[in-house]
């Protein structure tokens, strides 16, 4: 896995007995990117890459370029790629998601594609999710997994509105993502403005910011406490989503920007007092 990243990644590992292991993202004037050389090295005694795409939490929308280059690593080394791409639809302007399956017909028969329109139309509750899987000899080992474990197949409900979001939801889908950017606008003027202890990292896609607190100079723990205590915010500790997430905190801002407005005008109060 690629860390800091969505911490069900490690869950899922260790509930299947396997080793978790951990190539760690290289922040580069404030924004991330992947160690191709610490993963071409960490890669060669793995059967899987767990992968992020667009990347929960730091907010990357991987290049072709890239995208690529981690395909070519893991047919180097017969690695399986299960990409979770479940916020697929949340990019914003200049940029694009490239489906990592797409590359190639070489890279679509070792890739398992995992997407679900729960974050995008807000519909998490209904449990629709989907994967595709090209791969004929992948997709029975899927779904033998499935039927072994007795995991629900959805319900009507779910999948009624799985069908009518991606149907009909292309007009509120456009607005959304410029209610999103215009938020995140925001809150990275109010930072940069009012409170430049604190740099959200730059993002590209997703609902979420990647916030360095850094420079607050306090330990993880400490850091918790003063979000939730003293700020009133209640944030995800960086941390969560590994040790290279220390430092950090990650915002969620699909949210009214009053509510948005509030929360940042609340860590101001903290910081300055």
């Amino acid at each position: 896995i690629l860390t800091p990243v969505y911490d069900p990644f490690f869950n899922a590992i260790e509930i299947n007995n396997r080793i978790t292991v951990k190539s760690d993202l290289k922040l580069v004037k404030n924004h991330y990117e992947i160690d191709f050389d610490d993963l071409a090295v960490k890669i060669k005694d793995v059967k899987i890459l767990l992968f992020c795409s667009p990347h929960n939490p730091v907010g990357r929308v991987w290049e072709r370029a890239e995208l690529e280059k981690v395909a070519e690593i893991c047919l180097e080394n017969e690695v399986l790629i299960i990409s979770d791409e479940i916020h697929a639809d949340l990019v914003y302007d200049s940029y694009q998601h490239i489906p990592i399956a797409k590359l190639s017909k070489q890279v679509n028969e070792i890739c398992i594609m995992l997407n679900a329109p729960s974050k995008t139309f807000n519909i998490a509750g209904l449990s629709a999710a989907y994967a595709i899987i090209s791969n004929e000899d992948l997709r029975i080992k899927f779904q033998k997994t499935i039927d072994m474990n007795r995991l629900s197949r959805g319900n009507i409900f779910g999948m009624l509105a799985l069908e009518t979001a991606y149907e009909k939801g292309e007009i509120w889908l456009e607005k959304l993502l410029h209610y999103l950017a215009r938020n995140y606008d925001y809150l990275t003027e109010f930072f940069s403005k009012e409170v430049p202890e604190i740099k959200p990292v730059t993002i590209e896609g997703t609902y979420l910011t990647w916030l360095n607190c850094k420079s607050l100079n306090l330990d993880q723990e400490s850091l918790i406490d003063f979000f939730i205590n003293k700020a009133k915010v209640g944030l995800t500790s960086g941390e969560q989503y590994g040790a290279a997430g220390r430092g950090f905190m990650r915002l969620n801002f699909g949210c009214p920007r009053q509510i948005l407005a509030e929360a940042l005008e609340n860590i101001k109060a903290a910081v300055r007092n």
